[in-house]
């Protein structure tokens, strides 16, 4: 059985493979995943995201590659991470709802795992808060910003302060960072693309250091 006419992708012994059965070519993963960390300086630039592969084993060929930095869409996709030992994981959205204690409960039953969340307003930071008393723990948040896209995220820089400022005064909350996704531009012109990214960039850069500096 192949899955194209190139002899990379040729399944040896394809009839001792029970099916449906998911098929990893681990060397061209490993390909790709070199080719990535080469495009910068280094691997503890990257934070790639696993909800594209959903895969431990895949995972494993990064973190022994040099990538130690992931995220993730979902809970179960975090404990996916925590069961291999992943060190840093950021949950790249905001929990709410039952979903705050499922992920204080991952960070109190993986301690081997760096967690991370995503906030973007004052009651979920304060529930958050009150969660991880609750269970002895502490949260590693990033504020969320809106660079765009209009899904999630601040944009106000009041608000952004006002955020940062609160979640300072909180006990179990950890402010690690700010957190933008420019998700929006799919420009086919590289150098616009890149422009427009860059002024993005600039925002959270200039937000981050009015935080640290407590002036807006």
């Amino acid at each position: 059985m192949k899955t194209n006419q190139n002899d990379n992708f040729k399944i040896v012994n394809a009839e001792n493979i029970i099916s449906p059965q998911l098929v990893v070519f681990a060397d061209i993963v490993k390909r790709n995943v070199q080719h990535l960390i080469d495009l910068f300086e280094h691997s503890g630039q990257l934070r790639p995201h696993v909800k594209t592969n959903k895969c431990p084993q895949v995972v494993q060929i990064m973190m022994d590659a040099g990538i130690h930095k992931f995220k993730c869409a979902t809970i179960s996709e975090a404990e996916m991470l925590a069961l291999i030992d992943a060190p840093d994981v950021l949950l790249a959205y905001q929990p709410v709802g039952p979903n705050i204690a499922r992920f204080v409960n991952l960070v109190s039953e993986y301690p081997k795992t760096l967690f991370s969340c995503l906030i973007d307003n004052i009651k979920t930071a304060d529930q958050i808060d009150l969660a991880a008393q609750n269970q002895g723990a502490k949260i590693n948040i990033f504020i969320d910003l809106n660079v765009g896209m209009n899904r999630t995220g601040l944009s106000d820089k009041h608000q952004i302060f006002s955020l940062f400022k609160h979640c300072e005064t909180l006990n179990s909350i950890t402010v690690a960072g700010l957190h933008a996704y420019d998700g929006h531009l799919v420009d086919e012109n590289e150098p616009l693309r890149l422009e427009k990214a860059s002024k993005c960039f600039a925002y959270v850069k200039k937000s981050d250091r009015r935080a640290r500096s407590s002036r807006f």
